[in-house]
């Protein structure tokens, strides 16, 4: 008796598993944000929960402090939308049943327009998944 419920525990595990590869991440609010924390009002990935949230700010934080270091130039306008890119790129937007979206490659060429540089620290992507965000 109790091999079969193990069983079945086991075979509805493994059926949730490969469900949620098949159809996307489950989404969630994220936790514990003071950098990011006025930006990212949106859903993330599961596997970005309450304990990596803090990193992943701290890495957006990181992020952001040494490419404004490096262009001490940058305009208040484009601080403000680097900010805002970054922030998405760590915290990608979740929908469930859909994988998660990156920032749109026309996104970081608005960047990069606003700021007048040729390159910024966020891989965007040119696809129709992807997160057409306001800068």
């Amino acid at each position: 008796m109790f091999n079969r419920i193990a069983f079945s525990v086991l075979i509805s595990v493994l059926i949730f598993t490969l469900l949620n590869q098949i159809n996307g991440q489950r989404c969630v609010s994220p936790h514990d944000m003071t950098f990011c924390k006025d930006i990212v009002n949106y859903n993330i990935p599961e596997d970005a929960p309450y304990a990596t949230s803090v990193v992943w700010d701290g890495l957006a934080q990181s992020t952001f402090r040494i490419e404004v270091a490096n262009n001490n130039e940058y305009s208040q306008e484009c601080k403000t939308a680097l900010k805002k890119l970054i922030c998405f790129s760590k915290f990608k937007l979740c929908k469930s049943g859909k994988p998660p979206q990156q920032p749109c490659k026309s996104v970081c060429d608005r960047v990069i327009q606003i700021c007048g540089t040729d390159s910024i620290p966020v891989d965007c992507v040119d696809s129709q998944e992807c997160n057409e965000i306001t800068v």
